[in-house]
């Protein structure tokens, strides 16, 4: 339960973030620093080997940036 509710904040985070921050260098950092807090989140709540974690945070660094 705790996994799921880390993930859905930290979407939901990315996602008003980077909607009301409009310098291209701040939208970087933020993408950087959520994407490190979600791969890590994943890493510590799951027993995800390192193949799933590297596949999971791709995925969430490619639907960070396309907002």
């Amino acid at each position: 339960m705790l996994s799921i509710i880390m993930a859905a904040t930290l979407l939901m985070g990315a996602i008003v973030n980077l909607y009301l921050v409009q310098s291209p260098l701040k939208r970087l950092g933020l993408v950087g620093i959520y994407t490190a807090v979600s791969s890590a989140s994943v890493g510590i709540l799951t027993n995800a080997r390192r193949a799933e974690l590297f596949g999971s945070t791709a995925a969430y660094v490619a639907f960070s940036w396309y907002l």
